[in-house]
């Protein structure tokens, strides 16, 4: 539960072109993570998620955007990425990639990256860390003053579900809780000046 509340989390924030990256050890929870997402995402909490050890790239249409889940555990060198046919995949989709080191120079400077590890002390226990490179460190700020403000507005744990806004930009999306919803208008700040 704990980790689809994290999916849940960030998935408003992702947009096409978008990397994630997920690191951490066999069984510390990359693919749960990416399964939920991709759940979420696709709006069909029963959609048949595979892990991609073997197929190695699994392609997903949701209304947002095509979303490649990729795992790169058997990729030895990232000249075998040209072979699957990565850049073709990779153009214009979010990006879901277990084990990013196989990516090499193809590591993309603007990715967000979740580190899973187990605890020490219990087992059971999970450990992310979530890190923001390039553009992704304003935006993670971006998400922590939002996580503020539903947490103030008593809306933190509701269900967000993106809707349709105007032609402006700002984003619009609907907060449901079990008994109460409301509309939540995300508007960034205008620069000064003519748009």
């Amino acid at each position: 539960e704990a980790t689809h509340q994290i999916a849940r989390l960030v998935a408003p924030l992702l947009r096409k072109g978008d990397m994630v990256t997920l690191n951490g050890t066999l069984g510390t929870g990359k693919t749960a993570f990416a399964r939920a997402l991709l759940r979420i995402l696709a709006q069909d909490s029963t959609l048949e998620v595979p892990s991609p050890t073997f197929t190695l790239m699994q392609i997903y249409d949701t209304p947002a955007t095509a979303v490649v889940h990729a795992d790169l555990y058997r990729i030895n060198d990232p000249e075998e990425l040209e072979e699957l046919g990565w850049d073709e995949a990779a153009q214009d989709a979010l990006l879901l990639v277990e084990w990013p080191d196989r990516l090499g120079p193809l590591t993309p400077r603007n990715r967000l990256d979740l580190s899973f590890t187990l605890s020490e002390e219990e087992s059971e226990t999970r450990i992310l860390t979530v890190t923001g490179y390039g553009e992704w460190a304003e935006r993670l700020q971006t998400f922590h003053r939002l996580q503020d403000f539903l947490h103030r507005a008593g809306f933190e744990t509701a269900r967000r579900i993106p809707i349709q806004g105007d032609a402006s930009i700002r984003a619009y999306e609907r907060l449901e809780r079990e008994d109460k919803s409301a509309i939540f208008m995300i508007a960034p700040k205008r620069p000064d000046g003519p748009p």
